[in-house]
């Protein structure tokens, strides 16, 4: 009894409904939302406990005697990764199953804990980064594309800040990630601040990628919770899938609008040229005018890059396309 002192049913259900779902939004487990929502309500004295969590809504139900049963249902709208606030909820739940208190000065602890720092905007930004920059040197990428991927890591942040202020849908705003990485690995291997734009990309979107959702999408399958688990897994699916079509889409357009220009690797430009003026020079060792191998090499040139540009192909021109024809031989 001097345990249901401290809070009636409505105001236990309440609490403990807030705390799941705080730990829910903020990235923790099935079980573990599940768990310290019954192990607090039997703490403060319930007969019964029943919880049903999936990651978008929990459902209670608890029992205080025969004649006095109480029932809620919170819809989770925002979820994310918040660990340090998981870990003080958990933290919390545990002090107040070992010794229950009031439910005033359970909210003034729930209320410290929602107003607890967070990390500011430049550590972010450096921590994405950071990972990037990482990431890509893991990847095999030499320094310059590290630094550029480490750029590209900060403005990503930056990014996601500022749209996620307009409260978008998380997958528009993996699709938005994936077409800025890849439109900024393009521009900045292309304006010669890197060398492997693909490798840039690579540990630039490790940000994005949903590895805790995924890991805890196994966790449930593994105890039991097989509809949170594969919505989980789904959703994970699905932000991965976005951050792909994201980058296809810059890579695509690239390739449409410029044929491959902006994803020619740096060295591929002086090979080209080779390939161009070895055949040249040859034609003009072996007696042909001048005039007639220029301009033909002019023409074939341009509408090898017409067609090139049209299909979207990277590939460097085939030094077949400019032999010169003297007589019936071609010279090459």
């Amino acid at each position: 009894m001097e345990k249901r002192a401290l809070m009636t049913g409505s105001e236990l259900l309440s609490d403990a409904m807030t705390l799941g779902s705080w730990l829910l939004a903020c990235g923790a487990e099935i079980y573990r939302v599940e768990e310290s929502i019954r192990r607090m309500c039997l703490a403060y004295g319930a007969a019964d406990a029943q919880v049903y969590a999936v990651p978008t809504a929990i459902i209670a139900t608890v029992r205080m005697d025969e004649n006095h049963v109480e029932t809620q249902v919170r819809r989770i709208e925002q979820r994310g990764t918040d660990l340090n606030r998981v870990n003080a909820l958990n933290a919390l739940c545990r002090s107040v199953c070992a010794h229950p208190i009031p439910h005033e000065e359970f909210w003034a602890r729930m209320q410290k804990i929602a107003d607890a720092d967070v990390y500011p905007p430049v550590v972010r930004c450096l921590a994405s980064g950071g990972v990037a920059l990482f990431f890509t040197l893991l990847f095999g990428g030499a320094a310059a594309d590290g630094l550029l991927a480490l750029i590209v890591g900060c403005l990503l942040e930056v990014l996601m800040e500022l749209i996620g202020r307009i409260g978008s849908n998380p997958l528009f705003l993996n699709v938005l990630g994936g077409a800025w990485i890849a439109f900024a690995a393009l521009s900045g291997v292309r304006l010669g601040l890197g060398q492997s734009y693909d490798l840039v990309i690579m540990g630039s979107i490790m940000p994005l990628v949903p590895g805790l959702m995924m890991t805890n999408a196994i966790r449930d399958l593994i105890a039991g919770d097989f509809m949170a688990g594969i919505t989980r897994f789904a959703a994970a699916l699905l932000h991965a899938a976005g951050i792909a079509v994201g980058a296809a889409i810059s890579l695509g357009m690239s390739s449409l609008l410029l044929g491959g220009f902006l994803s020619h690797d740096p060295y591929s430009v002086s090979n080209s040229a080779e390939s161009i003026g070895q055949p040249v020079l040859r034609h003009l060792i072996s007696g042909a005018r001048p005039e007639s191998v220029l301009r033909r090499a002019q023409r074939r040139l341009v509408l090898a890059g017409v067609r090139a540009c049209l299909r979207g192909d990277t590939q460097q021109p085939d030094p077949g396309l400019f032999s010169v024809r003297r007589g019936n031989r071609a010279f090459r």
